[in-house]
């Protein structure tokens, strides 16, 4: 199993421009010259919210982004030979 930009092995950056303690660890989207796969961004409007509120540094869990993250880390995940 690798780790780093190339090749996430056991975390992935789940961050929102919105969340004031939350930032992409190599690069922003867009940022064509650094793409990774570490960081990921997630939804801006807080899930399950009845009004259309700006998420910040919480509930990550929520949203669509970090379940794609723990499929893949779990997909990948290996378990010691014995």
């Amino acid at each position: 199993m690798s780790a780093g930009a190339a090749g996430p092995g056991v975390w992935l950056n789940i961050w929102r421009r919105t969340d004031y303690l939350g930032f992409p660890v190599y690069s922003y989207p867009g940022d064509t010259s650094n793409e990774n796969a570490l960081d990921g961004a997630a939804l801006e409007i807080e899930p399950d919210s009845y009004q259309a509120l700006v998420a910040t540094h919480g509930n990550y869990f929520k949203t669509g982004r970090y379940a794609l993250a723990r499929e893949s880390l779990l997909m990948e995940w290996e378990l010691p030979q014995s």
